[in-house]
């Protein structure tokens, strides 16, 4: 059996997945299986998909289009590989991605979880920013409350735990990744690699770009449950919104979502290594002065920043706006190069 089961779901992909199955079959990392699986596509990929004859491609077609999460659930299904790598129909993997990410998973055994950073390509292939994400457990660990701190179509994960927990979730769809991390991150070690090993496809015709108000409800959600955990508490989804969008939803919970900020970096410095406390207070720091810099009241915005000058004093409004203009800090994505 391959070691590796390479899950790639598709529809309606004819101008893009003839280019993603090449970047797959020309990995320097060879043993794989790669399962391809056609929602019920209209155009011409089922016949693209067919004209491929390498002996580890399976193809799976629906005889419906049964959405994203049914897909990869039925996918995983027939996978037989110790680890499930994900790849979408429309990006390319730089051919030493998995090469890199299964040497990395057997020198680092506690880690179930692995994604890259990645750079950014148009529809017409043109290749744009660069971007990396939190490297280490715990910094994906805090980032997991504000954002999706590991991108999906990177991912190479242990097949036990993603049947642990039963796989991608119906109930989550649009955000069925971050879901899938935030059930995962209370059983395993999560981890990133440096380096860009995808070009990653922006166009009008991506999911979160089509259903972006469904995305956002969604992945709020996620964000809500996995902070809710982590306090041993229920905070109100208003908040968890308004956090996510640095108060622009609702100015009037601009205090609140800053008090939520110091609530979990109060958990982090009980829970988290002290090698990485300097860098969590920093990115609460800049948190809350990104928070201020959107408040209306100017005694609201005062308070704000005071409070954020005590956590880490170099997370001024200055640094704040260079920073945010990098779009730097261990909770977010970080622009490169």
């Amino acid at each position: 059996m391959p070691l590796l089961s390479v899950i790639l779901p598709t529809f309606n992909s004819e101008l893009y997945v003839a280019q993603a199955i090449s970047s797959v079959l020309r990995q320097t990392f060879c043993d794989f299986e790669l399962i391809i699986v056609d929602d019920h596509s209209t155009d011409l990929t089922p016949k693209i998909i067919g004209s491929f004859t390498d002996d580890r491609i399976q193809i799976l077609r629906h005889d419906r289009n049964d959405g994203l999460v049914k897909s990869l659930n039925d996918g995983v299904a027939l996978a037989s590989g110790e680890y499930i790598a994900r790849m979408d129909h429309d990006d390319i993997a730089d051919p030493r991605r998995f090469e890199t990410q299964i040497d990395y998973l057997k020198q680092h055994p506690d880690v179930g979880v692995l994604g890259t950073g990645i750079q950014i390509m148009n529809g017409q292939g043109e290749l744009g920013l660069a971007y990396e994400f939190p490297l280490a457990h715990s910094q994906i660990e805090w980032a997991m409350a504000f954002f999706c701190p590991i991108a999906h179509p990177t991912v190479i994960m242990r097949a036990a735990i993603f049947n642990e927990v039963g796989g991608y979730s119906q109930e989550a769809s649009y955000a069925e990744d971050y879901d899938l991390w935030e059930r995962l991150i209370r059983l395993t070690k999560f981890a990133n690699i440096p380096g860009q090993f995808l070009h990653l496809r922006k166009h009008e015709q991506n999911m979160t770009k089509t259903w972006e108000g469904a995305h956002a409800q969604a992945s709020t959600l996620v964000a809500q449950r996995h902070i809710n955990v982590v306090l041993g508490e229920k905070v109100e989804i208003e908040l968890v919104r308004c956090l996510r969008s640095a108060g622009r939803v609702d100015n009037n919970l601009i205090a609140d979502a800053a008090d939520l900020i110091l609530d979990l970096l109060a958990k982090a410095k009980n829970q988290f290594p002290k090698e990485f406390i300097s860098e969590v207070e920093r990115d609460a720091a800049l948190r809350i002065t990104m928070l201020a810099l959107y408040a209306k009241k100017q005694s609201t915005r005062a308070k704000l920043l005071y409070r954020s000058h005590r956590i880490s004093p170099l997370a001024s409004v200055n640094l704040a706006i260079r920073l945010l203009r990098r779009k730097s800090g261990i909770g977010q994505m970080r622009l490169v190069g």
